[in-house]
């Protein structure tokens, strides 16, 4: 969805570069802020409810200070992936340009997650 966002503000900034603007791009990180946020944490509720449920431990659920530091030994670049978005990216990209925004978001093409 990021790329395709991308590749509609890339494209239509084509006359000034620079100075041209396109309403997705203040509209999508409206939309990108909160997803990555809900995204971090359901990633999270999965993996603790995965290791309480996987083999059938008798031993109690492990707590919630361990279960994050499991999570994030797991999943860290993802995790640092969507932090970096929310607390860089994206505050670079409104002050930068749209088509830069735009560029940002293109990027999004190359990465498998």
């Amino acid at each position: 969805m990021a790329s395709t966002a991308g590749y509609i503000i890339s494209s239509s900034c084509h006359d000034d570069v620079i100075n041209d603007q396109h309403w997705l791009a203040g509209a999508y990180p409206q939309f990108a802020v909160p997803y990555f946020i809900y995204d971090v944490y359901a990633m999270f509720l999965c993996h603790w409810h995965r290791g309480q449920v996987k083999g059938h431990e008798v031993a109690p659920p492990p707590s919630l200070r361990a279960a994050a530091g499991s999570y994030l030994r797991k999943d860290l670049l993802m995790v640092l992936h969507h932090a970096a978005m929310v607390l860089v990216c994206y505050p670079v990209a409104a002050v930068s340009g749209d088509v830069r925004g735009g560029w940002g978001h293109l990027r999004d093409v190359g990465t498998p997650w």
